[in-house]
């Protein structure tokens, strides 16, 4: 009887397991597409979004096509601050 117990919560936490993978693997395309949506939307201005050279807060950073830093030359900016920018700003 113990040892259909603990059989079945290990089927229990292998599930609990493959959905959190399942879900991290939506959440990982999902901001894949975010970033090429906002790279589309930067080429239409003009802009391109590059990766933060800043390897202690990351994200991304705005440049325009002789390579001048727009936007994020300090620390880099987050999706939903480029987003901002680019719908406000530009």
């Amino acid at each position: 009887m113990i040892i259909l117990i603990v059989i079945n919560l290990i089927f229990i936490a292998l599930n609990i397991f493959n959905l959190c993978a399942k879900f991290y693997k939506l959440y990982e395309v999902n901001i894949i597409m975010n970033i090429e949506t906002l790279r589309n939307k930067a080429r239409k201005q003009g802009l391109f979004i590059r990766k933060s050279p800043d390897h202690v807060t990351g994200g991304y950073m705005i440049v325009d096509t002789n390579n001048t830093i727009q936007a994020g030359q300090y620390q880099g900016l987050s999706l939903d601050e480029i987003e901002n920018i680019l719908m406000n700003k530009y």
